[in-house]
């Protein structure tokens, strides 16, 4: 409606997460870091005072419609009673990682599956009996709507087999459901499945270390940042979310710990977190920020030079001399008589013959200068793989060859092309 450019849009839509966040959790620090973390992807000053104030204001009017209280409620502070408690909560921070790329991967192999499957409906109806089998299984335990379901009652007395049974559980019927019906969310299963999963840990570890002080619910808490940081890569919204919430400072340094542990062994074990696999899968790149998103966006065939100098391979010194005298070009291609690419011809290889044109001339051409040790790129690679490639050998110019044909030369790429197009996208964007 306001014509806004692709700059503004981004932004508004990261006010509008930071809003969600704190209103949905009343947790407005961590609807702020959501916004930078995840939709940003940096924390830029200009970008900061709009999600400030739409993070606020979410937070302002949630509290007005439904109250100040913690959205999970705690009997007491739990904190850590010995500094060796932080062992278990980094061991824990490690679980969390790996369940979390169990997460993200299921999802999209869920996704997978149902994909495979020729009809809609017939897709539909088996993603409802993998959950028709989960609600058989664990009834109303598995169940909830939204975050309200978060509670510390679910840990009272249950076994650490039936707590860890259950986080997986949650993770299946969240993965069937959103790949099969294409609604609800991820990221309040996330918490409930951290809570469950650090729950049940805790309990096996108080039956098999009972001289230790380890409390159930506060593993639970810490398991909901450990499992969160690991599947969305966003580790300071998933202790800041979690610490809101519970409004439990003394759980603070397990919270850091946990996320901190769970979002670097996740990122190691798997790249991509369970928002990033969507665009991934689309083509989209955005885990390194704007400028890798754009570079992987544009395509050679976009700026690439159609009509640069070439050398035939039967050209002498003295044409090679003549040739490259009339272009600012640093770099020849050599091509045959039907326009296939035998080599390439820098500046360096050229520097002795130059010395001795002369001498040279009556016995060397140019297919026995060019270099048979280069790097290609065709139409449809990003600037990215061309900048990777360019800088392979260290050139500044690349040559652009028929996908059909690895062969035939279609034009010539420098940096400098590479530079211009980039720089033409960015201002686009902006």
């Amino acid at each position: 409606l306001f014509r806004s450019g692709p700059a503004r849009l981004k932004l508004l839509v990261a006010c509008g997460a930071a809003s969600g966040i704190s209103a949905a959790f009343n947790a407005p620090v961590a609807g702020v870091f959501f916004a930078l973390e995840k939709v940003l992807g940096n924390f830029g000053i200009q970008a900061l005072a709009p999600v400030l104030v739409s993070s606020v204001i979410a937070a302002a009017i949630s509290r007005a419609a439904f109250g100040h209280s913690p959205v999970i409620r705690i009997p007491h502070a739990y904190g850590v009673g010995h500094g060796s408690e932080l062992v278990f909560y980094a061991l824990l921070g490690i679980a969390c990682g790996v369940v979390a790329v169990l997460y993200t991967r299921g999802v999209h192999g869920a996704g997978d599956l149902l994909g495979r499957v020729k009809t809609r409906w017939r897709a539909v109806l088996l993603a409802a009996l993998v959950v028709g089998v989960l609600d058989v299984l664990f009834r109303n335990a598995l169940w909830g709507h939204g975050h309200e379901a978060l509670s510390l009652t679910i840990l009272e007395n249950q076994e650490a087999w039936f707590l860890v049974a259950l986080a997986f559980a949650k993770l299946a019927a969240t993965a069937f459901t959103v790949t099969g019906t294409r609604s609800g969310g991820m990221f309040t299963p996330a918490l409930f499945i951290g809570a469950t999963l650090g729950g049940g840990l805790a309990v096996a570890l108080r039956q098999v270390l009972p001289g230790f002080h380890i409390v159930p619910q506060a593993f639970a808490l810490v398991g909901m940042t450990g499992l969160v940081a690991g599947a969305t890569h966003a580790p300071l919204t998933a202790i800041m979310i979690v610490f809101e919430m519970t409004n439990d400072y003394a759980l603070i340094l397990p919270l850091m710990l946990c996320g901190a542990i769970a979002y670097i062994t996740a990122r190691r074990i798997y790249p991509n977190s369970i928002y990033s696999e969507w665009l991934v899968r689309k083509g989209e790149h955005i885990a390194h920020g704007q400028d890798a998103a754009l570079m992987e966006r544009l395509r050679v065939r976009e700026c690439y030079n159609r009509t640069p100098h070439v050398v035939a391979e039967d050209a002498t010194v003295g044409q090679i001399v003549r040739a490259i005298a009339t272009t600012p070009q640093t770099e020849f291609p050599v091509l045959d008589a039907e326009r296939q690419l035998i080599g390439m011809i820098t500046y360096d290889d050229l520097r002795t013959v130059l010395t001795s044109a002369d001498q040279y001339s009556p016995v060397l051409l140019a297919g026995d200068l060019a270099s048979q040790q280069y790097e290609a790129v065709n139409p449809d690679d990003s600037l990215t793989t061309a900048l990777k490639r360019i800088n392979v050998r260290g050139s500044h110019y690349i040559p652009v060859v028929d996908t059909r044909d690895g062969h035939h030369l279609l034009g010539l790429l420098s940096r400098q092309d590479i530079l211009s197009a980039y720089d033409r996208a960015l201002l686009q964007e902006g």
